[in-house]
């Protein structure tokens, strides 16, 4: 039987990881709202934002 300092087995540390969601950086126009490459809105900061974006499943609704 695997014991780590906290008390918790490593299996249930994986699935508390697995259910945080992922965020990746996005590139979006300012002026229609739409995505655009992230080199795109490096180039034109003035017209463009890079933000962070919930991405993977979402919740299962009941």
């Amino acid at each position: 039987m695997y014991r780590s300092g906290n008390g918790r087995s490593p299996h249930s540390i994986n699935c508390k990881i697995q259910n945080m969601a992922k965020t990746v950086e996005k590139g979006r126009s300012a002026e229609t709202g739409k995505f655009v490459s992230i080199e795109y809105a490096q180039k034109h900061p003035s017209t463009t934002v890079v933000e962070k974006v919930k991405v993977g499943p979402t919740k299962r609704r009941k």
